[in-house]
């Protein structure tokens, strides 16, 4: 029998679910119309039932293990919906809860949509070249971790902290030393979390290596400093906004399409 994660991606259109293998190979997916279900009960049932269906016409035998979500708004401690624009259902939603019924035997796991949107299809892929693939959920769990407790430490890690940074007027230096306790501690906890780990050899797969795009690779780069100097605030908005946006239009016109869909989603 085979084990699959039940991923779950929502959007203000559309949710999208899939079934994924140990070694993070999707092997089906579907999705349901979000905005079609204001009421969070008749969401949830038709949910649960789409994913049994795909469940069924995978033909193989399967064994759900777990249940991830990402979310707008979520809130992964308390497995919350917090009062997303984009979702039909306004304050606060117990989603973790209301999925957890329909999935009552494994764990159910919620995070924003946002987090770990960039590394962790790089951690795949480097587990997939050296051999390391049932490693790829623990990896990932304690990317999460450290992704989070070494964002704490400066004003553009989180979007908590960057409001925090504009609303009540810290310097860099103040706002580095308040979170310094906190990440040194965390930091501290997840090296105690390492040390227990076993340790793997490595099998270098013969496999091509993605292939890096410079031109585009650099042109981000340099937005990301533009960006980190605005918000630190050595230019203004008026200058970095239309840098990104001639920057993207030459470099990468998908990503202005994908913004502009992500935005006629907000209602």
């Amino acid at each position: 029998m085979k084990k699959v994660v039940v991923g779950i991606d929502i959007g203000g259109t559309n949710t999208a679910f899939g079934l994924v293998c140990e070694q993070g190979e999707i092997l089906a997916q579907g999705r349901i119309p979000t905005g079609q279900y204001s009421d969070l009960g008749l969401y949830f049932e038709a949910l649960s039932s789409a994913i049994g269906q795909l469940i069924r016409r995978s033909g193989d035998e399967l064994e759900v293990i777990g249940v991830g979500i990402g979310a707008p708004n979520a809130n992964y401690y308390r497995g919350t919906i917090e009062h997303a624009p984009n979702l039909p259902w306004k304050g606060t939603i117990p989603f973790v809860g209301g999925v957890r019924r329909h999935f009552p035997t494994v764990p159910v796991l919620m995070t924003n949509d946002a987090a770990l949107i960039a590394l962790v299809p790089v951690t795949l892929t480097v587990l997939a070249l050296c051999g390391l693939e049932k490693s790829a959920a623990l990896i990932i769990i304690l990317q999460t971790l450290a992704a989070n407790i070494g964002s704490g430490l400066t004003p553009i890690g989180n979007p908590q902290n960057l409001f925090l940074y504009l609303r009540y007027g810290f310097t860099l230096p103040d706002f580095f030393l308040t979170m310094l306790p906190f990440m040194l501690l965390g930091g501290a906890l997840l090296l105690v979390c390492c040390a227990f780990i076993p340790n793997a050899g490595v099998n270098w797969a013969e496999r091509e290596a993605p292939r890096l795009n410079v031109r585009k690779g650099l042109a981000y780069a340099v937005l990301f400093l533009l960006s980190v100097m605005t918000v630190m605030g050595f230019l203004h908005p008026a200058l970095t906004l239309p840098a990104c946006v001639i920057t993207a239009a030459v470099t990468d016109r998908k990503v202005l399409a994908v913004i502009f869909i992500k935005l006629t989603e907000v209602k």
